[in-house]
């Protein structure tokens, strides 16, 4: 546990099916300070941003998040 707690950056390269959902992921565990996203292509970053923020206010809706975990909060660590 202590080597987690030293990691604050998590970044997943490639913005496709499988990396947006490690990001979305990582941000929803809360391990770290910010959670970076890298892609090549602009439009798969923003179709990456926009599945995050309607999949992390989904699980939201459905009470599924961490108890004091909000969507908002969780995209604020989001690059």
């Amino acid at each position: 546990m202590d080597n987690i707690q030293k990691i604050k950056v998590f970044t997943v390269i490639g913005a496709g099916t499988m990396g947006r959902e490690i990001a979305q992921v990582a941000l929803m565990s809360d391990l770290f300070s910010k959670v970076y996203l890298n892609d090549i292509n602009v439009k798969s970053l923003d179709d990456a941003s926009t599945f995050i923020k309607n999949g992390l206010q989904k699980i939201e809706s459905k009470g599924k998040l961490f108890q004091g975990l909000t969507a908002s909060n969780l995209m604020k660590k989001y690059c």
